[in-house]
């Protein structure tokens, strides 16, 4: 990264066009409702996506396995009915349970990442059976994904703060490690704009619109840490929250460190 010399303070380039004198969206609705969240990894989802209506053009003969998948405006049968909460009418996001999330480097278990896949619409329903459209989709929708009541998650508003320079000391606050990134854990080349999960949430007093500085501790003993750039918060669980990108000096990866600005 360039460096330049103002009044004898030195910034980075990254420095002098960082930051925005107004608020705006830290994110988009597909930032917020396709990406997912780190949960009780056997936290109950009941409903399911069982079939398809038009299910017999859905199997490809002689395959071993079938993988059985569906898009926006497909009907579904589901399981799972009003003794289950399902209401017609009424909007849900569908769910892919992925894999278990630990702290990287150790045996650490945080939770299960859950991936957001789409939206569906229930139609109608009896006690234990239901119908419904996929009003939205993410990725293919696959027989077994689950269903979650709509969140409610309104995208944040902010000022976008500059980095810190490169001779500024940490804020001495609440620090966390990035534990997952949108497309897998094994992910080392993070740049902006792109979504990640960090083991810091409301219990940790983090909540929307709140930035973070990412760093890494320098290998050489004795040196600084060097800051490689900012996230901001858009959704937060009990001890997690999914952040954005902001601002980058050099890329990223899982287990980087974040702290609280």
């Amino acid at each position: 990264t360039q460096q330049q010399t103002t009044a004898g303070v030195l910034i980075s380039a990254a420095d002098a066009v960082g930051g925005t004198a107004s608020p705006v969206a830290l994110g988009t609705d597909a930032d917020i409702y396709c990406y997912g969240y780190i949960g009780d990894p056997q936290e109950p989802m009941p409903n399911t996506v069982h079939s398809y209506e038009d299910i017999e053009t859905r199997y490809e003969a002689g395959a071993v396995r079938q993988e059985i998948r569906g898009s926006t405006g497909d009907l579904v049968y589901l399981n799972g009915g009003t003794q289950t909460g399902l209401m017609p009418g009424e909007t849900y996001i569908i769910i892919e349970p992925e894999e278990m999330i630990t702290r990287p480097g150790t045996s650490q278990l945080i939770g299960r990442h859950y991936q957001y896949i789409g939206q569906l619409r229930v139609l109608c329903a009896d006690d234990s059976r239901s119908r419904g459209i996929i009003t939205q989709a993410c990725s293919d929708v696959p027989v077994g994904a689950r269903l979650r009541p709509m969140p409610q998650l309104p995208i944040p508003l902010a000022r976008i703060p500059s980095l810190p320079a490169w001779c500024d000391p940490a804020s001495g606050k609440t620090t966390g490690t990035i534990v997952h990134a949108q497309g897998g854990t094994w992910l080392s080349n993070l740049g902006e704009g792109q979504l990640v999960q960090i083991n810091l949430g409301r219990d940790d007093q983090l909540q929307p619109g709140d930035f973070l500085t990412v760093f890494r501790d320098s290998p050489v003993p004795g040196q600084g840490r060097q800051v490689l750039g900012e996230v901001g918060i858009l959704t937060t669980e009990t001890r997690t929250a999914t952040a954005k990108i902001v601002l980058m000096r050099y890329q990223m990866k899982v287990g980087d460190y974040v702290e609280v600005r």
